[in-house]
């Protein structure tokens, strides 16, 4: 678990905040953060509790390279904690972690994603498919990209998993029509947007997200 000082630096985002992505508005006139305004995600809706800055940036570093996979039982209490009201609307029957690569596997020891998916999957009661989408492509890190960019650096990053998908198939008798991905960091919305459409494409009707923190945009 975070310290007792880190935890209590923490503070969740307060005030209005896009409808779609979560992200802080610059005030309470529109709905939508100006990135959202000119993207049409395929995702239905998301949030995180708190803003990428410090001291929740150096955090999350510690949380993803810095062996500290604990993190995650802080950070999914943060989620449920900040996202009480979403969960009831939403009805999540399906929890999808964002997929690293197996070399970065081997490197880190584990994947921060899958680890904060299944501390959600306790908490809400709902599966956890860390095994159904795939990164069968070791993409470069997407920090300093541009939206463009990030596009086409993840271009064919993911894929699904088909024994995978027969077997949730079977076990929840048909793929489940509310999916919610899970990951670290929304930035600009191109990896949920990626696999929110994989999800569809294994009968998905909706697909919310969960991050732990979002970065700071026009809003």
């Amino acid at each position: 678990m975070l310290c007792r000082t880190c935890a209590k630096e923490l503070r969740f985002i307060q005030g209005p905040v896009c409808m779609k992505c979560g992200r802080p508005l610059s005030s309470d006139a529109g709905e939508y953060c100006r990135s959202c305004q000119k993207t049409q995600h395929s995702f239905t809706s998301g949030f995180s509790p708190f803003l990428y800055r410090d001291p929740v940036q150096n955090s999350l570093m510690r949380f993803k390279y810095g062996d500290r996979a604990e993190y995650a039982r802080f950070y999914s209490a943060a989620i449920l904690s900040h996202g009480q009201e979403r969960f009831r609307l939403w009805k999540p029957q399906l929890i999808l972690p964002v997929p690293v690569h197996p070399l970065r596997y081997l490197e880190r020891g584990y994947n921060q994603a899958e680890e904060l998916a299944n501390c959600l999957s306790k908490s809400l009661c709902i599966p956890a498919a860390s095994d159904l989408i795939r990164r069968q492509k070791n993409t470069r890190p997407q920090k300093g990209l541009d939206p463009q960019q990030r596009r086409k650096n993840l271009s064919g990053a993911f894929c699904t998993d088909p024994r995978a998908l027969r077997k949730w198939e079977k076990r929840l008798n048909g793929f489940p029509e509310r999916v919610l991905l899970c990951d670290d960091i929304y930035t600009t919305g191109t990896t949920m947007d990626l696999l929110a459409q994989e999800a569809k494409k294994c009968g998905a009707a909706e697909v919310y997200f969960v991050s732990i923190s979002v970065a700071p945009g026009d809003g």
